[in-house]
């Protein structure tokens, strides 16, 4: 049996390797979630907010476009298989997914006048749930 555990199995890979798992929405739910990455960013951002002189909003954008573009590489490096194609929608879900929650979580938003947290709490509420429910079939 094929092991991929942060992987969202579809009915594609499911016909190229039949002895795929069964994942319940619980699974699916966790596996678009990149975690790791989410704790990275919070790790940093409690630094950024601990030291007497907070580095530059241009820095916190900085650290936050590379964290965008390492939840994709992660994405991509703990989904691939050789029989598998790579899981496009996933990293696409999974990408878009901790934008969502750096916006929940303030980042760099809060310096726009229109941020607002309680969206953030709608959006990643809404994100989490509806990704398993659309596309992990």
């Amino acid at each position: 049996m094929i092991e991929i555990s942060r992987r969202v199995f579809t009915k594609a890979d499911k016909q190229i390797v039949q002895t795929l798992p069964d994942q319940d929405i619980t699974e699916k739910i966790l596996n678009y979630i990149p975690a790791e990455i989410v704790a990275a960013f919070i790790s940093i951002n409690a630094i950024f907010m601990s030291v007497e002189h907070p580095p530059t909003l241009t820095t916190q954008w900085i650290v936050f476009v590379i964290l965008i573009a390492l939840t994709a590489l992660y994405t991509w490096k703990t989904t691939s298989h050789d029989l598998l194609p790579m899981a496009t929608t996933q990293i696409v879900i999974s990408t878009a997914a901790f934008v969502i929650w750096v916006y929940t979580l303030g980042g760099p938003f809060v310096m726009f006048s229109w941020y607002q947290p309680y969206w953030g709490t709608i959006l990643v509420t809404l994100f989490t749930l509806l990704p398993p429910l659309l596309f992990a079939k």
